[in-house]
């Protein structure tokens, strides 16, 4: 005669040498006749393993609100939440659903290794949807000490390290808190964090600059982008940061003579409408009624073409600027306020690399020179 105590060793058996469909209707028909802990988390346990999350999840929640005493239920219930659901999740998830779970998480008290996953895909999610409350809330809950500092590799690309983005999450909470002091403990951990991730560096001391910039320190900010952009090719969207601290000093001109450096190196226009608003702001404040209004326009059709929310700021201005300059050479089309918008940008563009070659040549720098180079003994100059 075989008895509940031989089935539950068979089950036990296959499950532990990884038979988990053998196992799996062995464990159902003995969770049907008993409320064992032990048999429930061997049951969690067949069904993570299959991934039949769809079963595993209600059974994790049935279990969670018996709030089981048994470690072993605990780590099932913990990795079954995990897997089933916070690995799962991406940016349009329902972030209150994702926190809820994270909760239970949190609760169980399953371990460290848990506690970072939960932690750092909760800071990833809240940043995706600019929850920096979230961000504030829940980077303190793990000590960054105990994060790797090991660059992940992806798709065998060198990424961000778990203590980096850490770092990176936290800061961007602190910049975007509403407390002053907030703002000036970002810059401690940019400061930090730059000197820590060389391979991060950049966007470190970008979030100094803007933490500065924030706090009041505009000449710090500038100082800090004005070395970010050096160079031949800069990154659009450290001009763009550059460009508002320029503005924010009054030096209108400057900061659109930026802008437009900044559009012209972006490789997607759809990645611009935030700067192409910004320009056609300046533009209106310095009087440029035709060139605000083709880069407000040409806003407002990316954001369309994309089915994005056109603000009615936008289409104030355009129709504040219509009623100035009249509509007869208005940009009809996305394609064409972009031709409109690029003879802006490559006009000034090339008027600035007409002027910085000019200063090479002031200076009498001879470029493209080919030659050898002879290394002198270590102990002359």
């Amino acid at each position: 005669m075989i008895t509940t105590v031989d089935t539950k060793y068979e089950a036990n058996k296959l499950r532990k040498e990884g038979h988990y469909e053998e196992a799996l209707p062995i464990y159902r028909e003995l969770w049907e006749k008993s409320d064992d802990q032990y048999i429930a988390a061997g049951l969690l346990h067949c069904l993570r393993k299959l991934e039949l999350f769809d079963d595993a999840i209600p059974l994790a929640d049935n279990l969670f609100a018996r709030e089981p005493e048994l470690p072993w239920c605990h780590f099932e219930i913990t990795w079954t939440y995990i897997q089933g659901i916070i690995e799962k999740a991406d940016n349009n998830e329902n972030l209150e659903k994702i926190l809820n779970v994270a909760e239970r998480v949190i609760k169980l008290n399953a371990g460290d290794i848990a506690r970072k996953i939960v932690v750092l895909r909760v800071l990833k999610l809240a940043s995706s949807s600019k929850q920096w409350d979230v961000i504030n809330e829940w980077a303190p809950r793990i000590n960054p000490e105990s994060l790797s500092t090991d660059p992940k590799i992806i798709d065998g690309k060198t990424g961000w390290s778990d203590q980096a983005q850490w770092y990176n999450y936290r800061i961007k909470g602190l910049i975007h808190g509403s407390e002053q002091s907030e703002v000036k403990e970002a810059v401690v951990l940019a400061e930090t964090a730059a000197e820590r991730f060389p391979r991060q560096q950049k966007y470190f001391q970008r979030y100094k600059a803007l933490a500065n910039s924030i706090s009041g320190d505009l000449p710090a900010a500038e100082i800090i982008l004005q070395s970010l952009c050096k160079g031949d090719r800069p990154d659009w969207w450290l001009l763009h940061d550059y460009s508002k601290v320029i503005s924010s000093q009054g030096r209108k001109d400057d900061a659109l003579r930026i802008m437009y450096q900044a559009a012209k190196a972006c490789p997607s226009h759809k990645l611009t409408v935030s700067l192409l608003e910004d320009i056609g702001v300046i533009c209106l404040e310095l009087e440029k009624h035709e060139e605000s209004r083709s880069h407000l326009l040409l806003c407002k059709y990316i954001r369309e073409k994309e089915r994005w929310h056109v603000s009615e700021s936008v289409i104030s201005k355009i129709a504040n600027i219509n009623g100035i300059i009249g509509i007869e050479h208005e940009p009809s089309s996305l394609q064409d306020a972009l031709v409109v918008c690029q003879n802006y940008w490559d006009v000034e563009c090339n008027k600035t690399a007409d002027s910085d070659e000019k200063k090479l040549r002031e200076r009498k720098i001879r470029r493209g020179l080919i030659g050898s180079l002879i290394l002198t003994p270590d102990d002359k100059p």
